[in-house]
């Protein structure tokens, strides 16, 4: 009986911990730009199926003729579909923090050590410079303006997806 009364309180205050500490929401930032100017970044320089075009990576990226959603080998070409590009979205936004662009984890973790950035296996893995040099790479400045909140005019299509011409 002691037990029992011992896990329902432990139950309890992990329950009355949730209340307290809700999940936080991702951020609200601009689609439009995300879909035409940062994908096309991490398509480019992110998503190689060793690095984060992996499901098991806590950012990771469905990108065309490497990792997807479903789909067998003979698809994997094919544009992303419109959830793909919605979970790219949403796995960039859990590394962002739109009050401090300047302190996202999207920019810093690729971001060269000797430029401010953080420790990132990639330069290991591929006997190269970081992704990000130093923070005037335009690639850097693209993503670092979609946390700002920067826009893209709700038309503009990225040539990978679906729908594109």
């Amino acid at each position: 009986m002691k037990a029992g009364l011992t896990l329902a309180a432990v139950t309890l205050l992990g329950l009355a911990a949730c209340v307290d500490n809700p999940p936080q929401a991702l951020p609200q930032l601009d689609a439009p730009y995300y879909r035409c100017r940062v994908q096309p970044v991490v398509d480019a320089r992110c998503s190689m199926l060793a690095c984060h075009g992996d499901v098991r990576r806590p950012f990771h990226s469905f990108t065309r003729n490497r990792m997807r959603l479903v789909g067998s080998n003979e698809q994997r070409n094919l544009p992303l579909s419109a959830e793909e590009l919605e979970l790219n979205m949403k796995s960039a936004l859990g590394f962002v923090d739109p009050a401090q662009p300047d302190e996202s984890w999207l920019l810093l973790k690729p971001l060269d050590a000797d430029a401010g950035g953080y420790y990132h296996r990639g330069k290991e893995i591929f006997q190269a410079g970081d992704v990000f040099l130093d923070d005037e790479d335009p690639d850097y400045v693209t993503i670092r303006g979609w946390i700002a909140g920067e826009t893209e005019d709700p038309a503009c299509v990225f040539a990978g997806t679906e729908g594109a011409q």
